[in-house]
């Protein structure tokens, strides 16, 4: 089971029944613990924007997409055209 957890890079595993008083404390510790690894990348880009690793351009990119995962991306239709059908992702 730790193996499993561990590949799954769950957080922290809470067994049942639980108090209600250490989930809710779970929960905050896993928000401020997503923060931390975000901001981390957030700096640790910049590092690499300063040291010419990475473009500014290539930056932008990475934050557009980790906000709204697919908006980099374009489907086109065999003949060129952009594929603008939404039904698809639904």
């Amino acid at each position: 089971m730790i193996a499993a957890i561990n590949r799954a890079e769950i957080y922290r595993f809470i067994g049942k029944p639980w108090d209600d008083h250490d989930l809710a404390l779970a929960i905050c510790q896993a928000l401020e613990h997503r923060a931390l690894v975000i901001e981390n990348a957030r700096l640790a880009d910049l590092v690499r924007v300063q040291q010419g690793k990475l473009s500014r351009t290539e930056l932008a990119v990475k934050r557009l997409e980790e906000r709204y995962p697919g908006i980099t991306q374009v489907k086109r239709q065999p003949d060129g055209s952009i594929d603008l059908d939404w039904d698809e992702e639904l």
